[in-house]
């Protein structure tokens, strides 16, 4: 088990390793719906009928609920509105008449979109919230745009606004319709809403955040005071309208399927990418991004049953059925539902760990498919909690503070980033062949009146990175194996800190259908040892594992909050039991009788707890509830200061800090329960 030395970092109770999956929550779900007659409303489009029409979901006995819920809107994208049931009964979707006319051809039936979110929508209910799908047929899918909305994603917005305005009355006064099932008076929670659009219902929620916020707008007016905490896009698009919409002063999380055939330059890149000139803005509330390797465009909505793209560069398309992908539909109920209940709602920030590149991403979304991550805790500031470091905006051989970097035996250029990215991002390339310690890039940090940087205050220093085919690099489809490995050190004038090696904090992959887009890596500032951390000059990157390779480095920056978790892939994490007798020298060597395997256990990870450092550990056999404490042996270190999780399948010890500092990286990591039971 390799066990770096703890850095301090955020305290999060140990629930947070026990984030649910993708299952039912407390409440039973009932299924209701409202639909308006078509027409011409001049504050959603004003040269065609549109149509309110939604499906909600809530949760069976919200009479009895004790408080108002929170609120959560979905919004499906441009499909055909009209199609044709096949003989394997799925259905080819070929038809727009529905848009303009509100009937379909004969034979035809209409597409019902905002179905197609069921299958997270149920499940988020039954854990308190009342959730409406809305359907934009009529007048917006598949309809023709107008000045200054091309995509008539502003269209899209302004009738999610019409909705909440309309969920408003009902709050206030009443009067939903019958076919709702439920009274929402005085029910919903205005000061706790989330939005979650797919494809231009991506830009159409930011869209429908942008307008509720302009000055003037009536729609404050309609729906009175609200607070919209979070937006959760899928496949998103951006820039079809006349204004850049952004997700500011929100949780804001983009899913990005691999394989998208659809909006296949990944254009929610963009939206995570410009939260990087959000300079010093409030609420501190997380951004990111998680690209899902095999996904398809249209497979996120069930009722969109013809795939978007048949093959994919570099990976092996997650399997698929009669039109419908359920380990595809998997991997947004393991996304959606953390990020809404962390951020929408009671208050349950311990569920955005999922989005934490610092956390292991959980083993049941690991079996369905291979993930990337970005994140940013909050917006940057100018010496603040997170500050740029270094954005590469200056020419080749120059950092931001105006000093000379070094690249030796290396090619670096200071470009734009990869296609998918904003234009506001600039890299440094680097290229090499050859691996070897005198193969680096660094950055000189500092400004030339004050050439060092103070890291003593700040705990996290993170980068994004994005890999290309170069030598063995794309040789082979994507796996479990990292493609791209390098170490960092920081530098103290001549001095260097001890290396860290990018595997043993992340996973970096090859990239897929031809997407080299960056991702986030963080590392404890800790870590690197042997110089002052008072008096950095440089980041180096050494290019001494991977042979050949080019990559993309940008946004360099630090926190002073540190990793919530060390995240280590599973070849170094697992705490290597073996199957045997217990560690020499245990009182327990001799009476040992229930040895659960290596392959059973995972170091968790590691993160301060008060003036010591917890250490945590998973199993997929339970640990027993014992009267005696449990301990935990690390070569010579032994603790009983011990914390289990309710579902007895984690458990943390506390270390002291001078016990931590003792602890030896290549030692095996033994728990003893009782006499005769050792994990």
């Amino acid at each position: 088990m390799r066990v770096y030395p703890v850095i301090p970092v955020v305290i999060v109770v140990l629930k947070v390793l026990l984030v649910p999956s993708n299952g039912q929550g407390p409440f039973a779900v009932n299924t209701g719906r409202y639909r308006y007659t078509a027409k011409r409303d001049n504050l959603v489009l004003s040269d065609r009928k549109t149509e309110i029409w939604a499906e909600v979901y809530y949760p069976r006995n919200i009479a009895l609920t004790v408080g108002k819920l929170p609120l959560v809107v979905f919004l499906h994208g441009n499909h055909a509105t009209c199609g044709r049931v096949l003989s394997d009964g799925t259905r080819s979707d070929s038809s727009c008449q529905y848009t303009s006319s509100g009937t379909c051809p004969s034979g035809f039936v209409v597409a019902p979109s905002h179905e197609g979110y069921r299958y997270v929508g149920i499940p988020l209910a039954s854990y308190g919230y009342v959730v409406v799908s809305i359907n934009a047929n009529r007048g917006i899918t598949c309809g023709g745009g107008v000045s200054e909305d091309g995509g008539l994603n502003l269209a899209r917005g302004r009738l999610v606004l019409r909705h909440l305005a309309l969920w408003s009355k009902w709050n206030r006064l009443g009067g939903a319709p019958g076919t709702l099932g439920f009274d929402p008076k005085r029910k919903i929670n205005f000061q706790q809403v989330g939005l979650m659009g797919h494809s231009r219902g991506g830009e159409g929620m930011r869209a429908a955040l942008t307008q509720y916020r302009d000055a003037g707008t009536p729609w404050k007016r309609l729906i009175g005071r609200m607070l919209i905490r979070a937006v959760f896009e899928i496949g998103p698009v951006d820039g079809q309208t006349s204004r850049t919409l952004n997700a500011y002063g929100v949780a804001s999380m983009i899913l990005l399927p691999s394989c998208d055939g659809d909006v296949s330059d990944l254009q929610g890149m963009h939206v995570f990418d410009r939260q990087f000139l959000n300079i010093g803005s409030r609420p501190y509330l997380p951004k990111g991004t998680i690209l899902v390797n095999g996904a398809i465009h249209n497979y996120y909505n069930t009722e969109w049953q013809e795939p978007d793209s048949t093959s994919c560069g570099g990976t092996q398309q997650l399997p698929s059925a009669k039109g419908k992908s359920v380990p595809q539909q998997n991997t947004l109920k393991g996304t959606l539902l953390p990020f809404i209940r962390a951020y929408v709602g009671p208050g349950n920030e311990r569920f955005g760990v999922r989005f934490d590149p610092s956390y292991p991403i959980p083993s049941f979304l690991r079996s369905v498919s291979f993930y990337a991550r970005n994140h940013l805790r909050a917006p940057l500031q100018i010496g603040g909690e997170i500050e740029a470091v270094e954005s590469f905006s200056r020419a080749t051989g120059k950092s931001n503070g105006g000093l000379n970097n070094i690249a030796s035996n290396v090619v670096v250029r200071h470009a734009s980033a990869h296609y998918e990215h904003d234009s506001s991002v600039r890299v440094a390339q680097v290229s090499w062949t050859g691996s070897g310690s005198g193969k680096y890039f660094q950055i000189a940090l500092g400004t030339t009146s004050s050439p060092f940087l103070d890291f003593s205050n700040y705990q996290t220093l993170s980068f994004r990175v994005a890999v290309y085919c170069s030598g063995q690099i794309c040789s082979s489809n994507i796996n479990n194996s990292p493609d791209m490995d390098f170490h960092i050190r920081l530098v103290q004038g001549t001095r260097l800190s001890t290396a860290i090696q990018l595997s043993d904090l992340a996973t970096v992959r090859r990239p897929v259908d031809g997407h080299s887009v960056l991702e986030t890596i963080d590392l404890p500032v800790a870590l690197f040892t042997g110089v002052n951390l008072s008096h950095i000059t440089g980041l180096r990157f050494v290019f001494d594992v991977t042979s050949t390779g080019r990559i993309d480095l940008a946004h360099v920056f630090r926190d002073v909050e540190g990793p919530r978790a060390l995240s280590f892939p599973l070849t170094t994490s697992r705490a290597s039991l073996q199957e045997g007798p217990p560690l020499v020298g245990s009182p327990f060597s001799r009476t040992a009788k229930n040895i659960i395997p290596a392959t059973s256990n995972t170091f968790a990870g590691a993160r301060q707890r008060g003036r010591g450092v917890e250490l945590m550990f998973n199993s997929s056999i339970e640990f027993l509830v014992t009267n005696s404490f449990p301990r935990l042996k690390v070569g010579g270190v032994t603790s009983t200061d011990v914390r289990l999780s309710p579902d007895l399948r984690s458990i943390a010890f506390t270390l002291s800090e001078r016990e931590n500092a003792a602890l030896d990286p290549q030692a095996d990591a033994v728990i003893e329960i009782g006499k005769e039971n050792v994990w």
